[in-house]
């Protein structure tokens, strides 16, 4: 559980892991790669992170499938494009100003709807989602 949010070339995150519902520690759930310009952030299954490359070689079209995960969604920013991939689909380009997904997801929603960045609304939603929590992760995508 967590929020990831992404507007105007920011990604945001919050730190918390947990564990069977209980506060476990801290995590970077955010990640750019200078070389393949891509930005990813991961809510969910953490071990997914260990499919990174094979996500950005899908986008790359290095790959025919997508690799397939359960319980996790990814937000990818590419070539100044936001998709979201769930395991179990294919990525899916949104048509949007900004994203958010996670726990807290339909709160950062709101909060970047009523003007607040990506790192803003994180720390919105961690003051109203349980999973939820600071410190807050940001990155900045270079156009």
């Amino acid at each position: 559980m967590t929020t990831i949010a992404y507007k105007n070339g920011i990604l945001a995150a919050d730190s918390a892991v947990t564990i069977n519902n209980m506060y476990a520690g801290k995590v970077n759930k955010i990640t750019y790669d200078e070389e393949k310009k891509v930005a990813i952030g991961i809510s969910g299954n953490m071990f997914v992170s260990t499919l990174v490359d094979k996500i950005v070689a899908y986008m790359n079209g290095e790959l025919e499938k997508p690799p397939e995960f359960e319980d996790t969604d990814i937000l990818i920013v590419k070539d100044g494009k936001v998709y979201v991939y769930q395991g179990e689909h294919y990525p899916v380009l949104l048509e949007s100003d900004f994203a958010s997904i996670g726990s807290g997801s339909q709160i950062a929603m709101g909060a970047m709807a009523a003007g607040a960045t990506a790192e803003e609304a994180v720390s919105i939603a961690s003051e109203m989602d349980v999973f939820t929590r600071k410190p807050i992760n940001v990155i900045k995508i270079p156009c």
